[in-house]
């Protein structure tokens, strides 16, 4: 089975839901794609890894939106969004892990534009 786009080292925290993955695709995420989606990538991703984001680049049909694991969404998302707190702590005088919302974006995008399977650190 391929993996997903981005697998987190430490989980992200998105709208009040913990991310451990993100898959991205370029398409709408109708009712018949979503479900052959989901039978055979995502339900993999879930026992293997938890929870996850999935971003439908052109919307998605609302009907599809039934598993509390699996959050839908149309972008990547740059408010209500961020490390889980144990990961973003620096040291003084040390660069800051991931300081913004922004910057948590900016990082997820890179790593997909690259073809990079692990997001995480600057």
């Amino acid at each position: 089975a391929r993996p997903p786009d981005v697998l987190f080292p430490v989980p992200v925290c998105v709208r009040g839901r913990q991310i451990h993955w993100i898959d991205s695709k370029a398409t709408f995420g109708s009712v018949a794609s979503h479900a052959e989606y989901h039978a055979t990538q995502y339900s993999a991703y879930l026992h293997r890894f938890d929870g996850g984001l999935v971003i439908y680049w052109f919307g998605f049909d609302e009907s599809i939106d039934n598993d509390p694991r699996v959050l839908l969404l149309d972008r990547f998302p740059t408010t209500d969004c961020e490390l889980m707190s144990h990961f973003a702590i620096a040291s003084p005088g040390t660069a800051s892990v991931l300081s913004t919302n922004e910057a948590l974006a900016e990082d997820i995008i890179n790593a997909s534009e690259e073809g990079v399977i692990l997001a995480g650190a600057r």
